[in-house]
């Protein structure tokens, strides 16, 4: 199946706004994922990175729900024919920022298995 230019036309649109909207999406992740983290930073002890076993569990849940937003879908405006605005998701991986905000965070190393 061939290309139209009308298909090329909407694909360098949808790429021109996913690229417009990623320092949005971006701050959007960073807000949600240090809330979660700022709801159990008290419960670790920044000097030696411990915790009590009370606590694991609401640290490990914090840990998996800021882990979730490394693939983070943003919703933002488009311009569509005739000068309508609508809604469109843009899906983007901050898994670097993530790694990030974990460490800084939480002091918390996340590595891949192999």
């Amino acid at each position: 199946m061939r290309e139209t230019l009308t298909d090329i036309k909407m694909a360098e649109d949808y790429q021109t706004d996913h690229e417009y909207h990623q320092a949005d999406a971006l701050a959007e992740m960073r807000e949600h994922a240090e809330c979660i983290a700022l709801n159990v930073q008290h419960f670790i002890n920044k000097n030696c990175l411990t915790l009590e076993v009370d606590n694991v569990e609401a640290v490990y849940k914090a840990i998996q729900q800021i882990k979730e937003l490394a693939y983070y879908t943003y919703t933002g405006d488009r311009q569509g024919r005739w000068n309508t605005e609508y809604s469109d998701k843009f899906e983007y991986n901050f898994k670097t920022e993530v790694i990030d905000i974990l460490n800084d965070e939480l002091g918390y190393v996340w590595e891949e298995k192999s």
